[in-house]
């Protein structure tokens, strides 16, 4: 291999590492769970709440009726960290979803509008 060959390989070697070592500095930053990652943590909440009874197209049914799951999503999004609600996402039993509240963000670390207001 010719010397301008090896640095060019070398050149992109580092250009690709720069970019995989970013990528996921970037997916790690993210402390709050995205509306996607809220809607799956509820259908395995109501999953487990039912003991497996319902079925996906009755979970589907529950996650697109009226108002409450949107809302559900926004509270979610607000008040949960992102490694609490993949911990839900993940649990098997009620007790290993009550085992995720441990993982919820400290109060009072949400957002400017959650803040005292002084007069």
């Amino acid at each position: 291999m010719s010397k301008g060959r090896g640095r060019w390989l070398a050149v992109l070697l580092s250009v690709l590492s720069l970019a995989a070592i970013f990528s996921g500095v970037r997916c790690t930053l993210r402390t709050s769970p995205n509306a996607e990652e809220c809607r799956k943590g509820l259908r395995n909440f109501l999953r487990l709440q039912t003991g497996g009874a319902l079925s996906e197209a009755q979970l589907d049914q529950l996650l697109n009726q009226g108002e409450s799951p949107a809302m559900a999503e926004q509270v979610c999004i607000k008040k949960k960290s992102r490694l609490q609600v993949e911990c839900e996402i993940e649990a098997k039993s009620i007790e290993e979803l009550r085992l995720c509240r441990r993982l919820a963000p400290p109060p009072n670390s949400g957002s400017a509008s959650e803040a005292p207001h002084t007069p």
